[in-house]
């Protein structure tokens, strides 16, 4: 499991379902699990999930009216393609 889902086996046999926590250090903790004790990886990872982002009228005006109501609704996927160590 895990290719496109939020259900992940780690090295250890553990089965994680993966979510945004409340708090960056949950979410990280979480995802340290995933990724087989990471905590660089799941750090940097659970900060970008939890922060903000604020795009420029520039790159919005581009974006067709009816694409999305609100941005609160954009998501983001990583796919990761390979091991990096």
């Amino acid at each position: 499991m895990g290719e496109e889902s939020n259900v992940f086996t780690n090295a250890l046999g553990e089965t994680i379902i993966v979510q945004v926590k409340d708090k960056v250090d949950s979410t990280a903790k979480l995802l340290e699990k995933v990724l087989d004790g990471n905590e660089k990886a799941a750090k940097l990872l659970a900060e970008q999930v939890h922060s903000s982002v604020t795009l420029s009228n520039t790159v919005t005006s581009q974006l067709p009216a009816n694409l999305i109501d609100s941005f609160a609704e954009v998501g983001v996927w990583i796919d990761p393609i390979g091991r990096c160590n």
